[in-house]
């Protein structure tokens, strides 16, 4: 639906905290992704149970119609379930997700640390929101995530 129709997704357990029309590039953005964490190593990204070192948010982003982000997402997801991969983090979640955002890094605007991660592996304090402020800083959250992760409990 956000490739054919564009707007903006956001998971049931996510509460926006800043009125969508004011995030950064919103109005002149053609896609907006958030930075879920930037972790040191190797080790720390299977302790933690993500798919990329630089991993980015799946759970809130805005896309115009068609961007040639999310017809990579959907390939990389095609192509690893005709390839077998199990790992539901690896096979249709944030693994090939990030990898397209990655290939398409210079197409979209990429909100770092809290934007939309606070609460999880972000990357500085959570700040709220400065009341009576018309735009939010690189520091500031959007959205809270309040991961419920009810689609792990069927992984094994």
């Amino acid at each position: 639906m956000l490739h054919t129709y564009g707007g903006v997704y956001a998971d049931i357990d996510v509460e926006c905290v800043v009125p969508i029309l004011e995030w950064s590039g919103f109005s002149s953005a053609a896609g907006i992704v958030g930075v879920e964490g930037n972790l040191s190593s190797e080790a720390l990204r299977r302790h933690v149970w993500f798919g990329r070192q630089l991993q980015f948010v799946q759970w809130t982003m805005a896309f115009a119609p068609r961007h040639p982000l999310l017809a990579a997402a959907l390939y990389n997801v095609k192509r690893n379930i005709e390839g077998g991969v199990n790992d539901t983090i690896l096979k249709t979640g944030p693994g090939p997700w990030s990898d397209a955002v990655a290939a398409h890094q210079n197409e979209v605007t990429v909100l770092s640390g809290d934007a939309f991660a606070c609460s999880g592996y972000s990357n500085s304090g959570c700040k709220p929101y400065p009341k009576n402020s018309a735009t939010h800083t690189h520091e500031t959250f959007l959205v809270r995530h309040w991961f419920r992760g009810s689609w792990k409990s069927n992984i094994k």
